[in-house]
């Protein structure tokens, strides 16, 4: 039996002009309608409006990994896997890291300020020369394990 590709991940490379320190190693950021979410994701094939979103600040166990007194993080909100007939085009990604971003300031209060000294996001395709089915887990494992608010990893 063939499953359907995982839910794929858009990787937001974030580096900042301070240190976060109400940030974890391993941060999740869940979605106000984790139905809605899963929904467009799983079932729409769409970039999610309200995503669920996995944040990962490297530097609270390995300060090394940026400059003293600023942060290095990467960002995954869970998306749909690529579908090659009908990719989403670079403008829709855009909009959707900044809706990430948004989500994320409103969540921890002046997070990701528009101060952060450098941004990017890491293409699959160009790196690999292909794009992955999936960077994350099967769809039915997050359907059974998803709970509003609540780390599961």
């Amino acid at each position: 039996e063939k499953f359907a590709p995982a839910c794929s991940g858009l990787v937001i490379h974030l580096g900042t002009d301070r240190v976060y320190e109400q940030l974890a190693h391993h941060n999740f950021f869940y979605s106000k309608n984790q139905s809605k979410h899963f929904d467009s994701v799983f079932q729409q094939g769409k970039l999610p409006e309200d995503p669920t979103i996995y944040l990962v600040a490297p530097t609270r166990t390995d300060p090394s990994k940026a400059p003293e007194g600023h942060d290095n993080i990467k960002i995954l909100p869970h998306i749909p896997p690529i579908n090659p007939e009908n990719p989403h085009t670079h403008e829709e990604y855009m909009a959707l890291k900044e809706r990430v971003i948004e989500s994320i300031a409103r969540a921890q209060a002046e997070l990701l300020s528009r101060r952060d000294q450098a941004q990017g996001i890491w293409d699959f395709h160009a790196a690999l020369g292909s794009y992955p089915d999936s960077t994350i887990a099967s769809p039915h494992l997050f359907e059974r394990i998803a709970v509003p608010n609540l780390c599961t990893a």
